[in-house]
């Protein structure tokens, strides 16, 4: 559906300044709705005749080449060790409010798991339901485990995706041998915010958890009509980083 055709007679018009990233929208004519962006829906107003002007701009200064960019903004804990192992995978998830083509998806290990230990990353695109959903993202997962065996070491995997503005899901599966990453705090309510919880308890919740075998094939999970349960804090859930271009 075209929600917006510019009508000379109307003066009608759509400009979008690519250096704030403010869309403004203008008429004198009839007009039913402005719909930017339909496939996340995030903006759809209603409008009258006049000019609307929509701030769609950056939420950050500017992507810096190199850094690391954390994907979850409360608080951290780097005491905990991971126990969510072998049989499920964990996730929470994020908002990407400036289009980024990360090169490298990271965790932190604050101490080594034990040998053999390793982790498994991926970004799944968000659903209608408000759960993550289909196959994670082209070029933004891989199957091959990365070891979490050094302390004070990054557990990273090469990304080639793009994630343009809106909601995604990041995935960590680890093997039976726990580390200790940084991960998402006890004592921060951003997830039980963003994700809900089916109870009220004492700790927050850390994401969500899923059936996965860590032996499976990472990329065929499908995680559309999945099964799913709270990860209540603490159980060391890691902290994606996305690494700028």
């Amino acid at each position: 559906m075209t929600a917006f055709n510019p009508d000379n007679a109307h003066n009608d018009f759509i400009e979008l300044n690519p250096s704030t990233g403010i869309v403004t929208v203008a008429t004198d004519g009839p007009l039913l709705f402005v719909e930017l962006n339909p496939g996340t829906g995030n903006v759809k107003l209603p409008t009258v005749p006049g000019s609307l002007v929509i701030n769609g701009g950056n939420k950050t200064p500017g992507i810096v080449s190199g850094r690391f960019y954390s994907t979850f903004r409360g608080n951290t804990s780097s005491s905990a060790a991971v126990t969510i192992l072998d049989t499920k995978i964990f996730l929470y998830p994020f908002y990407i409010d400036t289009p980024i083509s990360p090169s490298a998806l990271s965790i932190r290990v604050i101490t080594a798991g034990a040998a053999g230990s390793a982790v498994k990353l991926g970004i799944w695109a968000n659903g209608s339901n408000g759960r993550p959903t289909g196959l994670a993202l082209t070029g933004l997962v891989s199957n091959t485990g990365q070891a979490t065996t050094s302390t004070g070491a990054n557990a990273a995997i090469t990304a080639t995706g793009t994630l343009d503005v809106g909601w995604y899901w990041f995935g960590a599966a680890f093997t039976t041998a726990a580390p200790v990453c940084l991960s998402t705090g006890i004592t921060v309510l951003e997830l039980d915010a963003l994700q809900g919880r089916t109870t009220l308890g004492t700790n927050d919740v850390g994401g969500i958890t899923a059936p996965y075998t860590y032996s499976t094939d990472i990329t065929t999970l499908d995680l559309t009509s999945a099964t799913w349960t709270d990860a209540i804090a603490p159980a060391g859930n890691p902290v994606l980083y996305l690494t700028a271009p």
